[in-house]
């Protein structure tokens, strides 16, 4: 059997795709440098104008000749570091400065999204789908009675059954009740507030009842309540000349912010930002 011809290491595949990866990183690398070295970056006068006049605002006095060289020469250093570190892509590595980078960028594409002025109709039409955030609460008015447990002793769940009898033959709360912090009247005052007062438990099962009906003995602790609420008013918006301009300015946020959102998702279809993996 004939053995194969040797074949010259230059014509090896493999030295091929070496030779070829070298050429292509050093023509990356030389087109990097050509660009550096030719890369132009004027800065018009009117930026070293701004800086002297806001310099001599704040100290009171005009610049000298040699100061404002001195001005420039340091603006121009500064220049060419600032492009030599995007160069570099220091900003990846601080997050500070890529924060910053970040919340200027968001700033400006909310600047640039410019919402137009909304229309009478369409602020209306907003404080409806939006009236949780601006109407006045739910106001109730309650009233209560108590039966203390040490004073009542053994009889307390029938003086309970009488005193609510009472009640709803249109006695007073304070003619039926002992002495109690919560008192025999609540409000008119927020449901909110109500509930701070009364507590969880008895405030949610007064609210529950229907208006002028007197709740069966509800015990506590303490004793057994007895509530009623009296009258109710439901949340309501306050009136439009009072609230249009807040109304206004929280369209125009929210307006701006889906603007930005949809902004920022365009770039990172532009940039091709995913991410690769999974994260654990």
């Amino acid at each position: 059997m004939t053995a194969a011809p040797h074949r010259p290491f230059w014509r090896d595949p493999a030295l091929h795709f070496l030779a070829l990866g070298v050429g292509v990183f050093a023509l990356h690398r030389g087109l990097g440098l050509y660009r550096a070295r030719h890369a132009r970056t004027p800065v018009p006068a009117r930026v070293i104008e701004a800086l002297r006049d806001d310099r001599a605002q704040r100290t009171g006095a005009p610049l000298t000749p040699d100061e404002v060289r001195a001005l420039t020469e340091r603006y121009l250093d500064d220049e060419a570091l600032f492009q030599e570190a995007l160069a570099r892509g220091l900003y990846r590595e601080d997050r500070i400065v890529r924060g910053r980078l970040v919340e200027r960028m968001r700033a400006s594409l909310r600047h640039e999204a410019g919402a137009r002025e909304p229309s009478e109709s369409e602020l209306r039409a907003w404080l409806e789908s939006h009236r949780e955030h601006f109407a006045r609460p739910a106001t109730v008015a309650v009233e209560h009675a108590f039966l203390d447990r040490t004073r009542h002793a053994q009889t307390l769940a029938e003086d309970a059954r009488r005193a609510r009898e009472a009640l709803v033959a249109g006695r007073a709360a304070s003619d039926v009740s002992d002495a109690s912090g919560l008192g025999v009247s609540f409000g008119p005052g927020s449901e909110r507030d109500f509930l701070l007062v009364y507590g969880e438990g008895l405030g949610r099962r007064a609210l529950a009842l229907p208006t002028g009906e007197w709740s069966e003995p509800i015990e506590s602790p303490l004793g057994v309540h007895l509530v009623r609420v009296v009258r109710r008013a439901p949340g309501e918006l306050p009136p439009w000349e009072s609230v249009r301009s807040d109304v206004r300015d929280a369209m125009l946020i929210e307006r701006h912010r889906e603007a930005e959102h949809r902004a920022v998702r365009a770039l990172r279809e532009r940039y091709g930002v995913r991410l690769v993996g999974e994260v654990r």
